[in-house]
């Protein structure tokens, strides 16, 4: 199940995800993007990736798409910092994250 608040201020709009990212959900946030986004608009978008989002390839591909278009990414927690900076620099977090939390279970 996916949850998307939208949280509005005058210099942003934030999409609030929680829940599951993955290809049954990941349509309903699609939905929310595109009725939200403003052509013209000077307020940036900005999607909220919290804590406990599980995202899978259809979530990852959306995301991907989201900030190719303008959008700005938030994570909270070093697993969601990660996600966030792979998507900056062009990478596929979700096919790469299994490497990636074998490396992070040597810090645990």
């Amino acid at each position: 199940m996916l949850n998307v608040s939208v949280l509005d201020s005058q210099s942003q709009r934030t999409l609030v995800v929680e829940g599951g990212l993955t290809a049954p959900w990941a349509s309903e946030l699609e939905s929310v993007w595109k009725q939200t986004v403003e052509p013209g608009a000077d307020r940036k978008v900005v999607v909220d990736l919290g804590f406990d989002t599980l995202i899978d390839e259809t979530g990852n591909a959306l995301l991907s798409a989201m900030v190719a278009d303008g959008a700005g990414l938030v994570g909270r927690g070093l697993y969601r910092e990660y996600l966030v900076k792979a998507w900056w620099i062009g990478a596929s977090p979700v096919n790469e994250s299994r490497d990636v939390l074998k490396g992070l279970a040597f810090l645990v």
